[in-house]
């Protein structure tokens, strides 16, 4: 839901911004383009199952103001917060994240993966339209290129990308070197020495504290009032 989101945050861009608020703009104001009224709620629902849209959420907090900060960061921001609460998302990993750059992704692929992973759970006709919603949203989250033959591509993370997957790190409970080999961090397609580059970048541009000396690895970010 990319563009639904761009949409959305685009309409809706300050601060503290409330779900009535976001509401009123899908709904009333239909910044989303819908053709219906119930295609605008239905839009609604869903955007707030994967995203929140509520700055009590911290997780919320931090990824609006990464996407504040940098457009380049975010179709991999939104992929990586939609990674967060969609758990079939977060099971084909297993499918597309091994994958070397170049390869062919087809839906025929993915939907047969659908279908060896989730036995007897969807219909044909489902596995298949699961299978090219899958491709869809890691095209939209930058994975895949092309127009008619796609391919598999390596990401290109901003250091927004960086400080988001290792917040989420935190928040799940991993510390120091873990942050680097983390599921959040195998989604940015790069190494752990990259990572912790990047990492030295992040905190220069005061996104987040990072202390590296010898096998010593901290990162925080409660100066920034969002502390997991």
């Amino acid at each position: 839901m990319l563009d639904e989101l761009s949409a959305l945050l685009s309409s809706v861009p300050h601060t503290l911004a409330t779900q009535d608020e976001y509401a009123g703009a899908i709904v009333e104001e239909n910044c989303l383009g819908k053709s219906t009224v119930a295609a605008r709620h239905e839009a609604r629902k869903r955007l707030l199952k994967v995203y929140s849209l509520d700055f009590q959420d911290p997780v919320y907090c931090m990824f609006h103001s990464l996407w504040s900060r940098n457009p380049m960061c975010r179709a991999l921001l939104g992929f990586q917060y939609a990674w967060v609460n969609d758990a079939m998302l977060r099971d084909s990993c297993k499918h597309f994240l091994p994958m070397a750059a170049g390869t062919v992704v087809t839906p025929l692929q993915t939907s047969a993966w659908v279908a060896e992973t989730y036995p007897g759970k969807y219909s044909e006709k489902s596995v298949k339209s699961v299978g090219r919603s899958l491709n869809s949203s890691w095209y939209q989250g930058g994975y895949i290129e092309g127009v008619h033959d796609r391919t598999r591509k390596l990401v290109m993370p901003q250091v927004e990308n960086v400080a988001f997957a290792l917040y989420l790190g935190l928040e799940s409970g991993l510390a120091g070197t873990g942050l680097f080999s983390s599921p959040m961090a195998s989604l940015l397609d790069s190494s752990e020495a990259a990572l912790v580059v990047m990492t030295e970048l992040a905190a220069r541009q005061g996104l987040l504290r990072f202390k590296h000396i010898g096998d010593v690895v901290e990162v925080a970010f409660d100066h920034m009032g969002a502390v997991p």
